[in-house]
């Protein structure tokens, strides 16, 4: 009865912060002849709710836990205002699920001050349902922009149309605005998970919606239209006919596939004809085309005007992770940034790079500025760069890493991709092996020394341009981040310390009035050193970088000569070899605590004295030591990204020893600034500790409670509560 009282009371005040109206509720147990107003003269159905014309205010709740078949209708006479909006939820125990069939879920239309939380709206699959689940529609003839609309924390699946739609069809430009679409999901869909859509004008945009905000939504499976396979359906999000949204730390994956049209395709995250559009913070990743088009992470399409795509992560998606594409009698492209983004292993499947243009025709892409970027591709059939034949205008890449496997091109071109219309300055490049080629209009360019012939990484009569191994922590194997609230955990990115990339980087507001904006991929404030870095990621050691008291070990699969952070606490583990790590704690001790990455994994374990077990490719001895072997077969690969050793006792590697308990160790050799674990013991006392899951600058020194010696605990990329595992 506590709880039951605690949560209603919660809920009593959720419903105080908007001007009452009345109260509505719907329950299976009801009936339609009740009145509706208390969970115990309930409706039964959505015919009563359907036939109201709800007021400001007004709130319609659905028994949490029940399914409610039929379509929610609500129009014109059931608007209600930004301080009084109409509300749709649920009551009681869990969501409600709003079950459409073959139908819509929500039909909502010339209608706004509207807001549905906590439901399920369901319908009965692509193949069978031909509605949409939450739609909102206007063709009003004034061109009123209805205001004022919420989506939070509901789920919609099932629908061939898409899963919320937000639409609008007249030449006076109504629509809708001051929208919010908030933790909620998108999945099991047809056309698009979520669609912004409006009046269509061929070479001039029309902006029906203005004020969108959709964030920590999941789109995903969303496999297209199975009734219409020519064509590009299946996207996680598409933005048409916008001016001003914001689009952040959402994630799309595994969208399209089913669609067989050869010239265009279905995207993660996209937006055309749209201004002023921020995406930032998203993942987008293992998104396809059934056709031999698109497939891609990120796109800003046809008629796209001052927008900007930044910090975001696009990774193994068939198409390319970020396209810049015109197509014919769009609206003018121009002036948009892409910066400080990361592009892993896309354009596999299609043959496409990390960055890909594209103009159709005769149009143009215009003014455009690309930097900051970080772009790896492992594919031979992938370049990083990906140019179409077409016009280009002042589009500029500056400051990006550009990395490929032995034997893939960096850049292909059909067209010249050459000054003015494109112009490449100040990049580093590297290709597996040393190579270095660029094809542009069926011209190869096999050095540095020959693109600036061409060119290209020149400024006036000064060369630009890197051709060095960027000396990332782990490039090639970057891991599956399926938390956009995360992007600062994803290490395999960053710089490693004496990296080719660091202060390599142009001043572009000075040189080029260029705003480089505030903060890198990782929110590392910019500059950090004597200059700005290439790529994305921002090298920032901790203030203070020498004396560090720290017991780490970092593991590698290369071979020495070619792991420049190999120190002497680096260790080499070739396949099917193994190291045995030993905890030497006495009873009663805090155990080791061992943190381990490799291949798309991390584990960590807590190792108490005398424990025994098995863990990926742990294994547990006794006493209390623990033994990893690299599971790949001789010829294979299996990756240690690194392994650290936090230890209450001391920690001996193959009889060497790390440090002991109350004399702890200065070792010279742990990568600052990259994938480290820290930890020193005070006096045996192992109360002092300080957790981060950021960037080693965050990472504080802090005296003891007896006040004796200081000591500094960094934990990187794990929750915050794996520290209390260290202390009894």
């Amino acid at each position: 009865m506590v709880l039951h009282l605690r949560i209603w009371c919660f809920t009593t005040l959720w419903l105080s912060a908007f001007a009452q109206g009345a109260d509505y509720f719907i329950s299976p147990g009801g009936s339609d002849s009740n009145s509706g107003l208390s969970p115990a003269t309930a409706w039964q159905s959505v015919a009563p709710v359907n036939a109201l014309a709800l007021q400001p205010g007004d709130r319609v709740f659905f028994e949490g836990g029940k399914r409610f078949v039929g379509t929610l209708v609500l129009d014109s006479a059931d608007a209600g205002e930004a301080a009084a909006p109409v509300i749709i939820s649920s009551y009681g125990t869990g969501r409600a699920t709003i079950d459409a069939g073959t139908g819509d879920g929500i039909f909502i239309r010339d209608a706004a001050g509207i807001e549905v939380r906590e439901l399920n709206v369901v319908g009965d699959g692509p193949q069978f349902n031909t509605g949409r689940g939450i739609w909102f529609y206007t063709e009003d003839p004034d061109g009123t922009k209805f205001a004022h609309i919420r989506i939070d924390r509901v789920d919609v699946s099932g629908f061939r149309k898409g899963g919320l739609v937000v639409a609008s069809d007249h030449e006076s430009l109504p629509g809708y605005r001051d929208v919010r679409i908030t933790h909620s999901r998108f999945f099991g869909n047809g056309e698009t998970g979520i669609h912004f859509s409006g009046f269509y004008r061929t070479n001039r945009a029309a902006l029906s919606h203005q004020n969108v905000y959709i964030a920590h939504c999941e789109l995903f499976e969303n496999a297209g239209d199975p009734t219409d396979l020519n064509s590009h359906t299946g996207s996680g999000i598409i933005l048409n006919s916008t001016d001003g949204a914001v689009i952040e730390f959402n994630r799309a994956h595994h969208n399209g596939g089913i669609n067989s049209k050869n010239s265009g395709g279905p995207i993660g995250i996209w937006a055309w004809h749209s201004n002023a559009v921020v995406m930032q913070y998203n993942i987008s990743d293992h998104n396809r085309s059934g056709g031999g088009a698109d497939g891609g992470g990120f796109d800003l399409d046809g008629g796209m005007t001052n927008s900007v795509m930044q910090y975001n992560y696009s990774y193994e998606n068939e198409g390319a992770g970020y396209l810049l594409a015109q197509f014919l009698f769009a609206a003018p492209f121009e002036n948009n940034v892409i910066r400080y983004n990361v592009s892993y292993s896309d354009g596999d499947e299609k043959g496409y790079g990390g960055i890909v243009l594209f103009t159709d025709y005769f149009e143009s892409i215009d003014d455009v500025e690309i930097y900051g970027n970080t772009i790896v591709t492992d594919s031979p059939s992938a370049e990083a760069v990906d140019v179409f034949f077409g016009f280009y205008s002042n589009v500029n890449f500056r400051n990006n890493i550009f990395l490929t496997g032995e034997g893939t091109p960096l850049l292909r071109s059909a067209g010249d991709a050459l000054p003015p219309g494109l112009r490449f300055q100040n990049n580093l490049y590297w290709t597996v092996g040393g190579g270095f080629e660029m094809n542009s209009n069926g011209t190869t360019y096999g050095s540095l020394t020959e693109w600036r012939q061409a060119g290209q990484e020149m400024l006036a009569d000064a060369p630009l341009g890197v051709h060095a191994d960027p000396g990332m922590v782990s490039p090639f194997h970057g891991e599956a981040l399926t938390d956009p609230t995360r992007l600062v955990e994803l290490r395999a990115f960053r710089l490693r310390p004496g990296s080719a990339a660091i202060d390599a980087g142009i001043d572009l507001q000075d040189v080029f009035g260029v705003d480089p904006g505030p903060a890198d991929f990782y929110q590392t404030p910019l500059p950090q050193g004597s200059g700005y870095d290439l790529g994305a990621a921002e090298f920032a050691p901790p203030s203070d970088a020498t004396g560090i008291q720290s017991n780490v070990l970092y593991m590698s699969d290369r071979p020495p000569s070619d792991d420049p952070a190999r120190s002497d606490q680096t260790l080499y583990l070739a396949a099917d070899e193994a190291v045995e790590l030993a905890n030497s704690s006495a009873p009663g001790e805090t155990g080791a605590r061992l943190d381990v990455a490799y291949d798309a994994f991390r584990t960590t374990f807590i190792v108490p004295p005398g424990a025994r077990g098995e863990g990926g490719g742990w294994a547990v001895g006794d006493p209390g030591s623990v033994r990893y072997q690299n599971p790949a077969a001789p010829g294979g690969s299996s990756t240690v990204r690194h392994a650290a050793i936090v230890h209450g006792g001391g920690l001996g590697l193959d009889g060497r020893s790390l440090g002991d308990v109350g004399a702890a160790k200065t070792l010279a050799g742990p990568p600052v600034g990259s994938v480290f674990t820290a930890y020193t013991v005070d006096n045996g006392s192992r109360r002092s500790r300080y957790c981060s899951r950021f960037a080693p600058q965050d990472c504080q020194w802090m005296t003891s409670p007896g006040g004796g010696v200081q000591s500094l605990l960094c934990q990187h990329g794990l929750p915050d509560a794996a520290c209390s595992a260290l202390v009894p």
